[in-house]
């Protein structure tokens, strides 16, 4: 088996998405990458979010407000998030 880094400087985060046989789980550190993320690939509805735990080596789940937090310098994501079905309040 071949042996994958991940650095762990930064949060990482793993968005799954429901009923979607390939392509259903991807990695993002940046809030640019989830919008893009969103846009592209977000046709069935968000399964979850987790956040990498480094201390553990697992992957956490986390509330819809952590995520909008951890965006919160980036205006065009928060803007974007405010429209979002899974982060409307």
């Amino acid at each position: 088996m071949k042996n994958t880094i991940l650095n762990t400087d930064k949060r990482t985060f793993l968005i799954s998405f429901q009923h979607r046989s390939t392509d259903s789980k991807f990695l993002f550190q940046e809030p640019k990458d989830l919008k893009y993320i969103l846009e592209t690939f977000d046709y069935t509805g968000i399964e979850s979010i987790k956040e990498f735990d480094p201390h553990k080596n697992t992957f956490k789940r986390v509330s819809k407000e952590t995520i909008v937090k951890f965006a919160a310098w980036e205006t065009e994501v928060i803007l974007f998030l405010e429209n979002h079905y899974y982060f409307k309040k």
